[in-house]
């Protein structure tokens, strides 16, 4: 079970449509996750979207600009 993962992403919403970006993510003291989208997009200010990554798992999370806050188990665990 990793801590982190670094890599591409597909980030997806019904509001925003899907694209692919690089992302970092790791686990957070308190068991949740947290990370950062490497893509300076204004569609991404205060929004939930699904992270898939190409391990094939997905998570949930709330994207404000390029801080991402998870939501339930972290795609990389």
């Amino acid at each position: 079970m990793s801590d982190s993962y670094t890599g591409p992403a597909e980030i997806s919403s019904d509001e925003l449509g899907s694209f692919r970006a690089a992302v970092e993510l790791w686990t957070t003291e308190d068991g949740g996750w947290v990370g950062t989208c490497l893509l300076e997009d204004e569609r991404l200010e205060d929004k939930t979207v699904t992270i898939r990554i190409d391990n094939g798992k997905s998570g949930t999370a709330r994207v404000n600009g390029e801080v991402l806050t998870g939501s339930g188990p972290a795609p990389f665990r």
